[in-house]
């Protein structure tokens, strides 16, 4: 689907040159009421060439009568200078759509602008040329009106501001487009939110259903690629909370994702260079979710088998199919050292920079849980057994016969709560339900310590259920940063604080949590709030450092990433992301303790609570 173009059919009443097509472009204000004072003011248009012609038509975003003269695009490589014009164009670009009133009020087709302003700055013969090009194409934009008692604000409390400064920059941008781009940050409207970005829960993390995600037969096209690029990376520039713990060049991301996706001839290419670019927002909820079996190892089969790092290796944790996974020659607490004749070691520095995470033990986390995916039915796996090391070749089965959920959680298998001594309750967070927490809690009464184990994710949600019998008073655990609709790239600590409320029955005794990179985003959230327990001991390693709400991003192709979309921090503002839950006491599992079928950090939370030593019995 596409959305309305701001170009008229009046375009079809022009006269044609061969090759060519002249438009007259209006910006739509179409639907939105408060465009009132956003007169569709019609801006004739140079004659366009080439690229821009083919992909305008193949959106529909030329009449149909031009579809005939469209070719195919080539996406043969550009000039370096070119490149950097692109990049330039990209920033400025994303600059005007999320500040100019025509794009962020009046809702102007931002893509048609973006395809229409590429094509002249390619045909651009020297990098003077090309920003006499853009400064031109904001012309024909035009300036923004004048915002009068409507103008953004910048107050408030702020927690990450705005990078802009590059806009005044003369070095890099040039004086006239520094001097257009600073009238339109002056007049940028204030708005609750706006065409393309907006709040899409009471969270207030964004959303961008205004985005067209594009049939994936428009990914021929070149430019339609880099409306993916520029799409991504201003809405990780303008919308992300998580910003400023980026790698300090941020505009190195795009120099590096433009010529990639210009020359990316098949979609899995073009898949792998949104993948990078997301791995590069350093954020475990940062992915191309969409496109994920491009990501490497690729496959059409897996092993029957769950893994995950201990001591720096991929370790077998648990089966996937309670039949073919034994029956695979593979065994719980085997090692895998190499596959099909590649070192583990090898494969994952490989690997690395299409894996999006907020800190390393997560990232070895998923390259490890993916391990040993591939095309032939068989894997030759060289594996560590005890100390001895063996060639196995391992059947791949169908991703379809196996249950990847079964090894995504570290906790007890078995049932939701249960006492594991008189003296030690136990109970997962992922199975839990709300419904069922009370009784838990009173049959946890007598006991003198709690675990809660969050090395897993919550289906239900018990975080008030489970904490306010925690909490013999109000407990405030988090604080929430948002984005601000009128000042984009700026977010302000939000009036929201978290809280836990009490409930009877109070548990007095001790509390212990458990967590590791298992626990991740809402498994975090809830960790913060039972660590405000009187004398909670959180126990573990270092968790996944991804929390705050998901927000959505449409991308061409069809495909879709997210980020997160709000900033989660402790009421006193220290940060959670890239960080995560930090344990009191860290414990990581031991490949002896694996394999002789201990849980060592659930028994050293325990006996740090009791006091003395504790084995959890089989």
């Amino acid at each position: 689907m596409v959305p309305q173009s701001y170009l008229t059919n009046e375009a079809s009443r022009s006269r044609e040159t061969p090759g060519k097509c002249s438009l007259l472009a209006v910006p739509s204000n179409a639907g939105v009421p408060s465009a009132s004072n956003l007169p569709a003011i019609p801006m004739r248009l140079p004659a366009l060439t080439g690229r821009a012609c083919s992909a305008l038509a193949a959106l529909g975003l030329f009449p149909t009568v031009i579809l005939s003269q469209a070719p195919t695009v080539d996406a043969a490589p550009l000039r370096p200078d070119q490149y950097e014009s692109a990049v330039l164009l990209g920033r400025v670009w994303g600059f005007v759509k999320y500040h100019h009133a025509r794009f962020v009020v009046a809702g102007a087709n931002a893509d048609s602008a973006l395809i229409e302003s590429f094509s002249l700055v390619l045909e651009a013969k020297t990098p003077t040329a090309a920003r006499d090009s853009i400064v031109a194409w904001l012309d024909r934009i035009g300036p923004p009106p004048p915002c009068a008692d409507r103008c953004a604000s910048g107050t408030g409390d702020v927690a990450l501001s705005a990078d802009i400064a590059w806009i005044r920059d003369t070095a890099t941008v040039g004086a006239r487009i520094a001097e257009r781009l600073g009238r339109i940050h002056a007049e940028r409207p204030q708005v609750a939110r706006q065409r393309y970005a907006g709040p899409a829960t009471q969270a207030q993390n964004p959303g961008f259903t205004n985005e067209p995600p594009y049939e994936a037969r428009f990914l021929a096209h070149s430019m339609i690629r880099l409306v993916g690029v520029f799409r991504l990376w201003n809405i990780l520039e303008y919308w992300f909370p998580y910003r400023d713990l980026m790698e300090p060049d941020r505009v190195r991301i795009l120099r590096d994702a433009v010529p990639a996706a210009w020359t990316a001839t098949r979609t899995d290419d073009y898949q792998r260079v949104l993948i990078r670019l997301m791995a590069r927002a350093q954020d475990t909820h940062a992915n191309l979710w969409s496109s994920l079996s491009s990501r490497p190892p690729v496959g059409r089969y897996v092993l029957p088998v769950g893994m995950r790092m201990i001591e720096g290796k991929p370790v077998v944790f648990r089966f996937t199919n309670d039949s073919l996974g034994p029956r695979s020659g593979l065994q719980v607490g085997d090692a895998i050292l190499a596959v099909d004749g590649a070192p583990v070691d090898s494969l994952f520095r490989v690997w690395a920079p299409l894996y999006a995470a907020s800190n390393q033990p997560t990232r070895e986390r998923d390259m490890t849980r993916g391990l040993g995916r591939g095309d032939d039915t068989i894997a030759t796996l060289l594996v560590d057994r005890g100390g001895k090391s063996l060639m196995l070749r391992v059947p791949r089965v169908s991703p379809a016969l196996t249950n990847p959920m079964a090894a995504s959680t570290h906790d007890l298998p078995g049932e939701t709560f249960r006492m594991l001594t008189p003296e030690v309750a136990y109970v997962k967070l992922g199975p839990l339900m709300p419904d069922s927490v009370a009784g838990y809690v009173q049959r946890a009464m007598s006991a003198k310590v709690f675990v809660v184990d969050n090395r897993n994710y919550p289906s239900h949600f018990p975080l008030a259920a489970l904490g306010g019998h925690l909490v013999p008073a109000r407990a405030e655990f988090a604080r929430i940063t948002a984005a601000d609709w009128s000042n984009p790239g700026t977010f302000r600590w939000s009036g929201m604080v978290s809280s836990l409320q009490p409930r009877v029955p109070l548990f007095t005794g001790k509390v212990v949590i458990l967590v590791d990179e298992a626990t991740q985003s809402s498994a975090e959230f809830h960790t913060m709030a039972f660590r405000t327990a009187p004398g909670a001991l959180v126990v573990g390693s270092t968790t996944a450092g991804a929390d705050g709400n998901v927000s959505r991003i449409p991308l061409p192709g069809g495909m879709h990433a997210l980020i997160s979309g709000i900033g989660v921090f402790y009421p006193d503002r220290r940060p959670t992301q890239q960080i995560g839950i930090v344990p009191d006491l860290v414990v990581r599992p031991t490949l002896a303790g694996f394999r002789a079928g201990r849980d060592e950090v659930l028994e050293a939370g325990v006996s740090r609570a009791l006091g003395r030593p504790f084995k959890l019995q089989p």
